[in-house]
Order: C-alpha cells, then sequence, then structure tokens
C-alpha cells in the first residue's frame, strides 16, 4: 500500500480510513486506504461493500462535500440516498435559479426542493460569524491600502 506524506518539519505517514456506521452511529467496517487516496475514490468501494457485505437495499450515505461529489450521486445504486453539504456554486446556481432565497437562511431550518434533490437549510451562527469577520478583516485591508496609496500620491 502507498502511503501519503504529510509536509511538515519532518516528512510523516499517513493513511486514509474509511468507516461505516450504522444508523446509530456505531462503527459496523473499517478499511485502510493509501494514504494519497483522495476521498471521493473511497466512496465505490464503501458502496459496494454496503451492497454486497451487509446486503443492504435502502441506505443513505452521508458525506462532506470532499467526498460526496456528482460523479459519486449518479453512481448510486437504486434505493441509495445521501446526505452532503453543498458548495457555494451550487448555492450561487441555486440563487440565480430562482429557487433559493437569502432570507429562508432566517429560519432555524427551510426545506426546498429543485428537481428530485431535496434541500434542507439551516444557519450556521458560528459560520456566520467567522464569515462577518472576514469580511470586516478584508474590509479593513482594502481601507489601509487606500490610505496608503493617497499618502503616497501626495508624496510623489
Amino acid at each position: 500500500m502507498s502511503t501519503g506524506i504529510i509536509v511538515t518539519a519532518k516528512e510523516e505517514k499517513q493513511i486514509v480510513i474509511g468507516m461505516l456506521c450504522d444508523e446509530s452511529g456505531e462503527p459496523v467496517s473499517t478499511e485502510v486506504f493509501g494514504g494519497n487516496t483522495q476521498d471521493p475514490k473511497t466512496f465505490e468501494s464503501q458502496v459496494k461493500k454496503v451492497l454486497e457485505r451487509f446486503g443492504c437495499k435502502d441506505v443513505t450515505i452521508v458525506g462532506d462535500r470532499g467526498m460526496i461529489k456528482t460523479v459519486q450521486i449518479e453512481s448510486l445504486p437504486e434505493g441509495f440516498h445521501y446526505i452532503t453539504a453543498i458548495t457555494k456554486p451550487q448555492i450561487e446556481s441555486l440563487i440565480n435559479k430562482g429557487i433559493l432565497q437569502l432570507g429562508l437562511f432566517e429560519e432555524k431550518l427551510c426545506e426546498i426542493k429543485d428537481d428530485e434533490v431535496r434541500y434542507i437549510l439551516k444557519r450556521n451562527p458560528v459560520r456566520a460569524e467567522e464569515m462577518s469577520k472576514t469580511r470586516v478583516s478584508k474590509l479593513q485591508s482594502i481601507e489601509i491600502h487606500r490610505e496608503e496609496e493617497q499618502l503616497s500620491e501626495g508624496t510623489s
């Protein structure tokens, strides 16, 4: 098995572990992958394991947006569903189509549908605060840069 390398002060070997859990969150299977294996590449073997080893027919796969991408979604067998976060471009697309309005995030939970996809929206106050701080920091940087330019123009 090939291992990946973590770039730090000293090179450390790394592996990727795929884990399947039951509906209560208890692990039922683990698989070790080479450290250079990207998350989406682990997906197919895990779905195959759920089908063949466990014989499951009605399954919901939960994963982050780095693991569950369009290719993985399109390859899911009948009876398999998924839960994942959507990306900023996907959010922008839903806004542009008029399916999603930002005001919906003011509610605790909101559900919208687009074709066969069901979206559950939830405002994340922690993430909103992080984004607010980032915006303020960027605006301050722009203001400082603008003031520096004005000063340099005045002295030249």
